[in-house]
């Protein structure tokens, strides 16, 4: 019979893949706002470079073209990024509240003996998305950062376009190629790391709220390849509520935390009340520490297929994969025709 914290530990690493999962799709989302801006980019670079020499002129009136030009894609991403906080912070505060909801329900899920489990206020977990702090940033700091950075990037490919004397067409198309490039990184990154630092936080005012049946908290990595130093390190250990470096230690982690519920007796349970079964599944002892490969091993057929989908869960089980080769280093994920080209061998039968 699993103990209670190994029930617990399950719980939370398949809750994990779908906190990834989500912060995929609220990437979507914010992705698809700054797709539908490039056309507006583009308009608005086509009518304002056609007024500008290409031929190295460095006229006075063509520095204040310049000048107005950028102060134009200024304004356009000041409304698109204001847009993007704005639902950002709203999925923000959803995953807050679904997150205090579902650590308690994981709670009466793996205890099976009749204790009080108490789920935070809204109010403190909906703060908990509003004041998020992102790679030591607030989150409307690292929006407006971000915001910058993307006009930097347009006014970078754009000076660069002209000093090399290119055409209209070819400087907008470096713009999208090119310099939109790298903040469209960054708005993946900051996205899919507020989600699990929002989420990391919204179990942890859980903990809080229910220290009375938890001992501590266990710090639980995702071991592979890509795994930092720092996680790695830090997996496997227990801390008390309210301490310890609290996951995610850095943009991008997968790191994630999981109560660890007092044994029986440190409950003051009456013995007589619970079976021995019951009572040798709550010895208090964390989890032993285990990789997402050796978890998903453990999960059914309909599982993998569900987590990998049906052809990459066959390729994993058949040996020809590793989990960490679905994924590249941004953490996106790579695609069946990707894995075809790049391991042809895989697929045949």
């Amino acid at each position: 019979m699993a103990t209670v914290n190994e029930k617990l530990t399950d719980l939370q690493v398949s809750h994990a893949l779908h906190n990834l999962k989500a912060a995929n799709g609220i990437d979507r989302d914010l992705q698809r706002i700054l797709k539908n801006a490039e056309d507006d980019l583009v308009g608005l670079l086509g009518k304002r470079l056609a007024k500008i020499a290409v031929s190295g002129d460095t006229s006075k009136r063509r520095t204040e073209r310049l000048t107005n030009l950028i102060a134009e894609v200024r304004g356009l991403y000041g409304k698109v990024y204001s847009q993007t906080g704005t639902e950002l912070t709203a999925a923000l505060k959803e995953i807050a509240l679904n997150e205090g909801e579902w650590q308690a329900d994981a709670l009466r899920t793996a205890i099976p003996v009749n204790v009080t489990i108490t789920t935070p206020a809204p109010a403190v977990l909906t703060q908990l998305a509003t004041g998020s702090v992102v790679n030591g940033l607030s989150l409307a700091t690292s929006i407006d950062a971000l915001s910058a950075g993307t006009v930097m990037a347009v006014e970078r490919a754009v000076n660069t376009g002209i000093i090399a004397g290119q055409s209209v067409d070819d400087i907008v198309r470096g713009v999208l190629n090119n310099g939109l490039d790298l903040p469209r990184k960054k708005l993946r990154q900051m996205t899919r790391t507020a989600v699990m630092q929002v989420a990391n936080d919204a179990a942890h005012a859980n903990y809080a709220a229910n220290e009375r049946i938890l001992k501590g908290w266990q710090f639980v990595a995702t071991l592979d390849l890509r795994t930092c130093a720092m996680c790695a390190a830090y997996d496997g250990q227990m801390f008390k509520i309210g301490e310890g470096p609290r996951p995610p230690l850095h943009p991008n982690s997968r790191s994630i935390s999981i109560p660890v519920v007092k044994s029986y007796d440190e409950l003051g349970i009456d013995r007589a009340e619970y079976s021995n079964k019951v009572r040798a599944s709550m010895d208090g002892q964390i989890a032993s520490p285990r990789n997402m490969e050796s978890w998903l091993k453990g999960q059914s057929v309909a599982r993998q297929e569900a987590i990998l989908g049906k052809t990459k869960a066959k390729l994993w089980r058949d040996g020809k994969f590793r989990l960490s080769d679905f994924v590249r280093d941004d953490r996106t994920i790579i695609s069946l025709d990707e894995l075809r080209k790049l391991k042809p061998a895989a697929f045949a039968d």
